[in-house]
């Protein structure tokens, strides 16, 4: 699934909380965060701190996949 957004991540994230039976405060006091802290970053909320969302991420299961661009394409782009 690819994520284009703070809000569809969010909803990912939330989804696996509740597939795991966890409320937002267990999520909260697990990762040593605050409850208000899931709870924005189920909203999407864009300015949560990356570190915590990849931590929350590893706890519920959540693998994190980068792909880089294909650099062969980006040269022909760019002229070079």
């Amino acid at each position: 699934m690819h994520h284009r957004t703070s809000l569809e991540i969010g909803q990912s994230i939330k989804k696996a909380r509740k597939m795991l039976k966890l409320r937002q405060c267990d999520v909260a006091f697990a990762s040593g965060t605050g409850t208000r802290f899931i709870v924005d970053l189920e909203k999407g909320k864009e300015t949560c701190q990356l570190g915590k969302v990849l931590h929350i991420c590893h706890m519920l299961g959540i693998s994190i996949n980068l792909q880089l661009p294909n650099f062969k394409n980006m040269e022909k782009i760019h002229g070079k």
